[in-house]
């Protein structure tokens, strides 16, 4: 027979784990991003090695996220493939329900999996769940 205090324990765990389910990121996330004036529906790499965000370029170029007015910059990267200089585009994207505005550099992402990769710098008000 299980006990009362079991119940309790149970509709505890699964009540919390409904309200903070809307902040777990698993290692990969379905997310929504805007551009001008399209909007992409993509599946993201989770990254918590990496800094900031990266989106591929064929994407970037079809959502009009690469005109003169949305790009703010460039900047020099360190990773796999050596050091690159990429452009930095402003993106909106929506996450878990969280619409997020960041400063993503953009890659060529076409041999990966995923065209979006998201670094800690948007992760800020989530926990991601580590795959085992």
């Amino acid at each position: 027979m299980v006990s009362r205090e079991s119940h309790k324990i149970m509709f505890l765990f699964r009540f919390f784990q409904k309200i903070f389910s809307a902040f777990i990121l698993d290692n990969y996330e379905t997310i929504i991003i805007f551009g001008n004036p399209k909007q992409k529906v993509v599946r993201a790499k989770i990254d918590t090695g990496a800094d900031r965000s990266s989106l591929d370029r064929k994407v970037a170029e079809e959502l009009g996220l690469l005109e003169s007015f949305n790009i703010i910059g460039e900047k020099s990267y360190k990773s796999g493939l050596g050091q690159q200089k990429r452009d930095v585009i402003l993106v909106t994207f929506k996450l878990k329900g969280k619409i997020i505005r960041s400063q993503v550099s953009v890659a060529d992402r076409s041999h990966l999996v995923y065209p979006m990769l998201i670094g800690r710098a948007d992760m800020k008000d989530f926990l991601v769940k580590p795959e085992i």
